[in-house]
């Protein structure tokens, strides 16, 4: 057929070079062109309810020391930036995740500037880091005590990277850390006095 004979001909080593060769790419970047650069499964620790409605993060950096001279300098923590990451919103009709849940971060829809920079995959070398958080306001800017946290170092296999992280609660450090902001006193008693 006229589609047996398309695809052959695209699959033509010689063709195939010369479209490398120009830098030009046999696959657009597109969803069916992606490669998996980490899947696994989100699940939750025992005894934990997950919120309704909320919006799941999951980001993955590499594992390498912070450079702390570079962040005095720069201002920033020193870690490295994420090279992947993703917003998983809940199914439609305000329903809840099932856990445990798949999940798989792509080479196309889920890198970051970061991840996207030269030397390609400079990342690669290293183990990554996984983080997952899912959040009760759906907002990544804010951080809230009842969100559920969940952190996993991911190694390099034969088929990719798989990796699965589970999440908890934010202990006592992560709720005082993240707590909401209360009204003060005085204008609380303001408020409640009319003025």
């Amino acid at each position: 057929s006229a589609a047996k004979h398309a695809v052959s001909w695209w699959r033509q080593p010689d063709l195939v070079a010369v479209v490398v060769s120009l830098g030009l790419s046999l696959c657009p970047a597109s969803p069916a062109c992606a490669t998996a650069l980490i899947r696994g499964e989100v699940m939750l620790g025992r005894g934990v309810e997950a919120p309704p409605a909320a919006t799941l993060y999951l980001t993955a950096r590499p594992n390498i020391p912070d450079d702390v001279p570079s962040a005095i300098l720069s201002g920033t923590r020193g870690k490295p930036p994420p090279i992947a990451a993703k917003r998983l919103t809940p199914p439609l009709g305000g329903g809840a995740f099932v856990f445990p849940l798949a999940f798989e971060l792509d080479d196309v829809s889920d890198l970051t500037p970061e991840g996207q920079a030269e030397p390609a995959r400079w990342w690669q070398r290293n183990e990554l880091i996984l983080s997952a958080r899912l959040d009760s306001d759906g907002s990544a800017a804010t951080r809230d005590p009842a969100d559920l946290v969940g952190r996993a170092i991911c190694s390099q296999g034969k088929e990719g990277v798989n990796c699965n992280v589970q999440l908890g609660g934010r202990g006592f450090g992560g709720k005082m850390l993240t707590r909401k902001n209360e009204p003060r006193r005085e204008d609380a008693t303001a408020s409640s006095d009319g003025g």
